[in-house]
């Protein structure tokens, strides 16, 4: 009997054992709800102690759970927005609602867990069993997670450094810097530009930082952008090869600048001695890398102080304060533009705007546009005709469009060449139609020579048009 009793003890506690485990209901966690008055910006005084409570943990529970748990015990109401996991706001038992409506700009209402905060929402962060969560506000985020930059600098391709106060340097990770309340230093820097240093200091505000830097006017600067030798469609950025400040010499080209900063970084050029222009760059690294190597519009293309020069490299006589730049393009297109086309029928009147700046774009000499990629508007006019105006986008590769103007008035029936006139020359050409199918016809459209309506154009439509010629009255279109 003794035997039995104990086995069945020991069966009651397993039981109750595993059931502790399961449901974890002597376990805790504690819930802490820091609040702040409803006050005008920088107006705060001190947060406060809104809610403090414990809760029952299970397994799985969430901050969010357990927020929402002591939030129902404590009578408080909120406004949460599942679709984004954020929450908005929580109303104190002496009836102030956060974020209100003065100390919202910066504000909001952020979470810890045992004084870490973690990189998730509140929903997604799972509970261990005596977790410590604490849900404050916070007059401004930037207390905690530091200030920003706001940097303008001019030219806008210039390098921007900040140093903290031991000289450490600040480093952009591409969102924006975040700097916490201190004292600052910053240089501005780029090739060809005297360097600017400056200080600034964080109180309570974003700081602005406008730069303008001075171009020197004693030098020459030579920079050489390249790429790596690949497959068709494998590019993935060119880079900056080389770049430096050169003294000026008396009737110093742009190659002879080009040509040192290539020897400066252990390249070679190769040179085509037929056409005189440097054709492709051997790297220290052994790759040569040319015209062609990437493609049937591959090569190396030369600027001066941003513009293409329409004299070669060798013949170009640069002056103090120069900028040359030497770059290796996969296509030529990527600087000098991809070709657009726009064809009307009837020819009309076509210009082409940037869509954004409504800046408009002159057509090439040789005919059509040379256009960066981007989005463009087409303008299509002509006298009797509605204007055609349409959005087009180019991205990497050459584009025709064809745009058919529709006439504010019918033609009339009979009319061939258009002067809003039926006449015994009408008739003729139309029959030269029926008879040769390649005779032009003034308008795609020839429903309005089609008189008899049968799908083409025959004799018979000839034989009405001169019917009409002779008796005015004779309708047209008519049906055999």
């Amino acid at each position: 009997m003794k035997k039995f009793n104990k086995k069945l003890l020991a069966g009651t506690l397993g039981v109750i054992t595993a059931f502790m485990m399961s449901t974890s209901v002597f376990a805790a966690v504690s819930v802490k709800i820091t609040g702040d008055s409803d006050h005008e910006p920088k107006q705060h005084t001190a947060y406060e102690t809104w809610l403090e409570t414990d809760c029952d943990f299970t397994n799985g529970m969430t901050a969010k759970d357990a927020l929402f748990n002591a939030l129902e015990k404590g009578g408080l109401s909120y406004v949460y927005y599942d679709d984004s996991n954020y929450l908005y706001s929580i109303t104190s038992d002496k009836g102030i609602t956060l974020p209100g409506k003065s100390n919202v700009g910066y504000g909001g209402w952020m979470y810890n867990v045992n004084g870490t905060a973690p990189s998730v929402g509140l929903a997604d962060y799972q509970l261990a069993d005596n977790d410590a969560v604490e849900v404050y506000y916070i007059d401004d985020y930037r207390d905690i997670y530091g200030y920003g930059a706001k940097i303008s600098v001019t030219p806008d391709d210039a390098e921007v450094k900040i140093f903290d106060g031991t000289g450490n340097e600040i480093i952009d990770y591409g969102w924006g810097y975040s700097l916490p309340k201190g004292k600052y230093t910053y240089t501005v820097k780029k090739l060809g530009y005297k360097t600017l240093e400056g200080s600034f200091e964080i109180v309570d505000d974003d700081a602005v930082i406008n730069a303008v830097l001075e171009k020197k006017t004693d030098v020459v600067t030579a920079k050489i952008y390249g790429d790596n030798v690949h497959e068709a469609g494998a590019h993935s950025a060119y880079t900056l090869w080389a770049g430096s400040e050169f003294t000026p010499e008396d009737g110093g080209t742009a190659e002879k600048y080009v040509t040192e900063l290539i020897k400066s970084i252990g390249g070679e050029i190769v040179y085509n001695e037929q056409y005189g222009y440097i054709s492709a760059v051997k790297t220290a690294g052994g790759e040569t890398v040319g015209e062609f190597t990437n493609g049937d519009k591959s090569g190396w293309i030369y600027t001066v102080n941003g513009e293409s020069p329409s004299v070669a490299l060798r013949d170009y006589k640069v002056q103090a304060g120069d900028e040359i730049v030497f770059h290796y393009y996969d296509d030529y297109r990527e600087f000098y533009g991809y070709t657009v086309t726009i064809n009307t029928t009837p020819s009309a009147k076509v210009t082409v705007a940037n869509a954004g700046t409504g800046e408009e774009i002159a057509e090439n000499p040789w005919g059509g546009y040379s256009l960066l990629p981007g989005n463009y508007l087409y303008t299509a006019e002509l006298d009797g005709y509605f204007t055609a105006a349409d959005n087009f986008e180019v991205t990497n590769d050459d584009i025709t469009i064809d745009v058919e103007l529709e006439p504010t008035e019918k033609p009339l029936y009979g009319d061939y060449n258009l002067d809003g006139k039926v006449l015994a020359d009408d008739a003729a050409n139309i029959l030269q139609k029926a008879l040769v199918s390649t005779f032009p016809a003034p308008a795609d459209d020839t429903a309005y020579i089609d008189i008899n309506q049968n799908g083409s154009v025959d004799a018979e439509d000839a034989a009405f048009v001169m019917q009409k010629v002779l008796v005015s009255t004779f309708p047209l279109p008519c049906e055999a």
